[in-house]
C-alpha cells in the first residue's frame, strides 16, 4: 500500500476531504496479506483500531463520517485503477459511489468517473440518484455514440425487467417533482389532496410511455390500459395492468371538468393513500 499513499492522498486532497492517510505499511500476519496506514485529522493522526476499539478512544469506526469513508474507499479504488498497468483492459463499476457524501463532493465524483472511462474499457455505474446520473450522462453529450442508460424496472410483484431508459424523459421536473409530492403524501400526509390526486394519472402515463414508447406515443392512461388489456399476457405491462386500470378509474373524474360525472365529494384521504401508494409501487418508487 506504500505505493498507493501519495496517489490516495491526492485524490482525497481533490474531493476535499479534509484527512488524509499516513504510515502505510504492509505484513503477513498469520500468513494472510494484509495492509495498515493511519489518518491524518488536522495534523493528529488516528490509528485504524478494530472492532474491539472502545468508543472513547479516537479509530476510524468513530473519526469519520459515513461520507468520509466512502470518500476514502472511492480514492482506495481509483488509485487501484490508476497503478493498474492492464487498466486499459478492465471493465471498472461503481456501485452508488455518491452514496452518503456531501454534495460539494459531486462533481468531483462525476469527473473521476468520467475520467475512469477514458482509462479502462468500459464503465458501468450503478446508482438509485437519478440526478447524480443525469449530472454524468450530460457530461457525455458530446460522445453519444459511447453512453447507454439502462434501467431494472419491476413489473408486478415477482418480475423485473431490463429496459432502455430515456433519461432525459425520466428526469424531466414535472415527473420527478410529481413522484416527490407522492412519495412526501404517502410517507408524511404532506400536500393538498385535491392536487395529489391529479398527479396519478400524469405519473403512470409518463412511466408507461417510458417503459413502451413504440406503444404509447401520446396516449393518454385510459387508452393505454385499452391496448395493454388487447395485447394480453405477452404485455410488458400486463402483471400492473389491474393497478393501472383501477387507478384510471379512480382519477378519471377529477381530470375532466367538463364531464358530467366529475367527482364532487370530498377525496377519502385513506383511500387516496392507497392509490398514491399503487402508483408509486407500478412506477418502482416504493
Amino acid at each position: 500500500i506504500p505505493r498507493y499513499e501519495q496517489t490516495i492522498n491526492r485524490l482525497l486532497e481533490k474531493f476535499q476531504a479534509g484527512f488524509r492517510i499516513t504510515k502505510t505499511g504492509h505484513g503477513y500476519a498469520g500468513g494472510v496479506a494484509s495492509s495498515s496506514y493511519e489518518i491524518l485529522i488536522n495534523e493528529v493522526p488516528v490509528e485504524l483500531g478494530d472492532a474491539g476499539s472502545p468508543l472513547s478512544t479516537p479509530s476510524f469506526k468513530n473519526t469519520l463520517s459515513s461520507g468520509d469513508k466512502s470518500t476514502l474507499a472511492l480514492a482506495f479504488f481509483l488509485a487501484r485503477l490508476e497503478h493498474d498497468p492492464e487498466r486499459g483492459d478492465k471493465v471498472a463499476i461503481f456501485d452508488d459511489p455518491f452514496n452518503s457524501q456531501d454534495s460539494f463532493r459531486r462533481e468531483c465524483t462525476v469527473t473521476k468517473i468520467i475520467e475512469t472511462g477514458e482509462l479502462c474499457r468500459q464503465v458501468f455505474v450503478l446508482s438509485h440518484d437519478q440526478v447524480f446520473l443525469k449530472r454524468i450522462w450530460d457530461r457525455l453529450a458530446m460522445r453519444t455514440a459511447d453512453r447507454k442508460c439502462l434501467r431494472l424496472d419491476r413489473i408486478g410483484e415477482r418480475n423485473t425487467t431490463i429496459r432502455e431508459w430515456d433519461i432525459e424523459e425520466t428526469t424531466q421536473p414535472a415527473f420527478m417533482a410529481s413522484r416527490r409530492a407522492l412519495v412526501n403524501y404517502v410517507a408524511n400526509g404532506e400536500g393538498d389532496p385535491s392536487q395529489i390526486i391529479l398527479k396519478l394519472r400524469p405519473t403512470l402515463e409518463t412511466y408507461c410511455k417510458n417503459i413502451r414508447p413504440e406503444d404509447f406515443g401520446n396516449d393518454t392512461l385510459g387508452v393505454i390500459v385499452g391496448k395493454i388489456r388487447e395485447s394480453g399476457p405477452t404485455h410488458t405491462l400486463f402483471p400492473v395492468l389491474s393497478d393501472l386500470d383501477e387507478t384510471n378509474v379512480y382519477t378519471r373524474g377529477y381530470h375532466h371538468g367538463d364531464d358530467p360525472n366529475t367527482a364532487d365529494e370530498p377525496i377519502n384521504d385513506t383511500e387516496l393513500q392507497g392509490f398514491a401508494k399503487r402508483t408509486l409501487k407500478v412506477i418502482g418508487c416504493c
